[in-house]
C-alpha cells in the first residue's frame, strides 16, 4: 500500500491504572513527535462517560506510509518499552485491538475551519 495509513489502537484499561497509562503514553507521544517525522498524528483519546472498572483508550495514529508504521514505529525500542509497561494483565482489562486503515474519504481540519 502506498500513501498514508491510519491506525486505531484500542486498549481496554483497568480503571485503577489510568494514571499509569496516561503517563506512559505521554512519554511515548513526546518520543514519537521528536523521533518519527513521518508520523503525522499520534493522539491518545479516552472514552467519554466510561464507568465501572474498564476505561477504553484509543490511540489515533497517521503515518506517511505503511512502512513508517511497521518498520519504524512498531519496531522502535520505545514501542517495546510501552508494550512492556502497559501490555500486561495487571493493566489491560481485555484484549487490545490494532486496526490499520487506508483513508477512503473525508477531511481533517486539525484546528477547525
Amino acid at each position: 500500500m502506498s500513501g498514508p495509513v491510519n491506525v486505531f489502537a484500542i486498549f481496554p484499561i483497568k480503571a485503577s491504572k489510568t494514571t499509569q497509562v496516561e503517563t506512559t503514553m505521554n512519554d511515548m507521544i513526546s518520543y514519537v513527535e521528536k523521533n518519527e517525522p513521518n508520523t503525522w498524528t499520534y493522539q491518545l483519546n479516552k472514552q467519554i462517560g466510561a464507568e465501572g472498572d474498564v476505561v477504553t483508550y484509543i490511540v489515533k495514529e497517521t503515518y506517511k506510509t505503511m512502512q513508517d508504521y511497521t518498520e519504524v514505529h512498531v519496531k522502535s525500542s520505545k514501542m517495546q518499552e510501552l508494550l512492556t509497561a502497559i501490555g500486561t494483565e495487571d493493566v489491560l482489562a481485555g484484549e487490545p485491538k490494532i486496526v490499520p486503515c487506508a483513508p477512503v474519504s473525508g477531511f481533517d481540519h486539525p484546528h477547525g475551519r
